[in-house]
This record gives structure tokens, C-alpha cells and sequence, in this order.
């Protein structure tokens, strides 16, 4: 039941979504195992429940992001292409989304108002990013709002930024199915065997390239912590490595050489 979990409000929605904003990489780590069910059942069901005719599915989310973030991500990225970090839900019915982020503006007025507008074709499947429409992942419970669960880093491509009357942004998305030339352009570089053979020293490598050296330094002292990589020599080894890597980027010369060393 890990997608029932998943959704509950009460319990680890709330976690992933703060994760999202704070990178608790411990966190995280200690959740994947749920993350990588949930991502299977979706996979899964989405292989099994096609869509029953062939209209595309609208859905609607509202967010609210800084000025800056907004300006260099959406409004100046027309035909570009946007990824969500996290599991998330849209709903169908637009009003729930423009309630929301009339609720967050109220709270935070100097924020920009986004309302996007996601549109999928029955025919678009993607087993890296799958999705399901909630009333069937739940048929056999009473779904208060229909809408759609998308997976992890799900990929939209901007197709329009317009300011509507409200004073809120209406952005519209076309999901991008997995082979899609524009979408293949960006991820080829992280389609080698080597990330495929050690995907998670590849996070601490991605995490290096943003700068961000100490999530970087607590992520791999997290893997250090994991049985499944203190018994593979090859895999402590990289662990080691990067360890070191990243305190040579922060200048810590004699971390790195103590890394080195082990």
C-alpha cells in the first residue's frame, strides 16, 4: 500500500513535500525504499489503466513562487521544458486550484501566483515519470476530488505564460513522454553505464556540480551509514572518493587527504 500511504495528508505527504524545499537528505534516504514502491505501483498501474477514450486529460495546480525564481524558470522559458522534484497531485476541476493560490498569496503578497494548466495525451506514457488518475488508483474507495498523481521529476514543456485578470500567472504544460527528441537532448549526458552501476554516488556528484557541498558531504556520510555499501568494497570506494572530492572543493585539504586515505 505504498501509494495509500503515500497520499495520506497526515503522515509522509507532508514529509516529501518538506523535503522538496529543505533537502533532508537523511531523510530522503531513509524513504526511498517507499518512494521506489510507490514509483513501481505507478508504473504498474499505469500499464494496466489506459485511458478509456481518447481526449486529453486537463489538470490544474496552484503555486506560488518568488519573483526571481519565476521570472528565470517560467515567465522568460516559453517552449522550454520544466521538472517537478516530487510526487505531486492536480486536480481536474480548476477552482481547487486557484483557491489554493489565492490562499498562499494571501499569506505571502509579495510572492507571484502560478496556476498551471497540465495537459496530457492519452497517448504519452513515461516509465521514468509515470502518473494515474486517482479515482482509478482508488476505485474502490470514495476519491473526494478527482485529479492526477504524477511521479517523481515528472517533465512538462512550457507552452504558453500569460498574467490573467487575477493577477495570477496561468501557465500551460504538455507532458513530455520519455522519448521525446527535446527531452532526450537534455538527459543523454546522464544515460551512461556509470550512473546506471552507481546511481547514488551519482547524486553526490550532481549535488557537487550545483555547489551545494554540504548536502553533498551529508549525503555521502549517509551512505557510509548503509550496510549495502559497507560490505562492496567498490561501492566504499567511491564513497570514499567523492567524500574527498567534495572537501577538496571546499578547500578542506586534510579531510580529503584523510578520505583519500581510507
Amino acid at each position: 500500500k505504498a501509494l495509500w500511504w503515500l497520499l495520506r495528508p497526515c503522515f509522509i505527504w507532508r514529509v516529501l513535500q518538506r523535503m522538496q524545499r529543505t533537502f533532508e537528505i537523511d531523510i530522503l534516504y531513509k524513504l526511498g525504499f517507499l518512494m521506489k514502491h510507490a514509483h513501481t505501483q505507478m508504473t504498474i498501474f499505469q500499464e494496466n489503466a489506459a485511458f478509456t477514450d481518447n481526449s486529453d486529460v486537463v489538470a490544474y495546480r496552484g503555486k506560488t513562487m518568488f519573483n526571481e525564481k519565476f521570472t528565470a524558470m517560467i515567465k522568460h522559458n516559453c517552449n522550454g521544458l520544466i521538472s517537478f522534484g516530487n510526487f505531486f497531485t492536480a486536480h481536474t476541476d480548476k477552482q481547487i486550484g486557484l483557491d489554493f493560490v489565492q490562499r498562499r498569496l494571501a499569506a505571502l503578497p509579495n510572492a507571484t501566483g502560478i496556476l498551471f494548466e497540465m495537459h496530457i495525451h492519452p497517448t504519452v506514457h513515461s516509465t521514468r515519470s509515470p502518473f494515474g488518475l486517482l479515482d482509478r488508483i482508488y476505485s474502490d474507495e470514495k476519491v473526494e476530488n478527482n485529479g492526477v498523481l504524477f511521479g517523481i521529476n515528472t517533465v512538462f514543456r512550457i507552452d504558453a505564460v500569460e498574467e490573467s485578470s487575477n493577477m495570477i500567472w496561468h501557465v500551460k504544460l504538455t507532458l513530455m513522454a520519455d522519448d521525446d527528441p527535446q527531452l532526450l537532448r537534455v538527459v543523454a549526458p546522464l544515460r551512461s553505464s556509470e550512473v546506471h552501476a552507481n546511481p547514488l554516488s551519482y547524486i553526490g556528484k550532481l549535488l557537487m556540480e550545483m555547489e551545494e557541498y554540504a548536502y553533498a558531504e551529508q549525503f555521502f556520510l549517509q551512505m557510509l551509514q548503509d550496510s549495502s555499501v559497507r560490505s562492496q568494497p567498490r561501492r566504499l570506494v567511491r564513497v570514499h572518493n567523492g567524500l574527498a572530492a567534495n572537501y577538496m572543493l571546499k578547500s578542506d585539504f586534510a579531510k580529503a587527504l584523510e578520505q583519500s586515505q581510507q
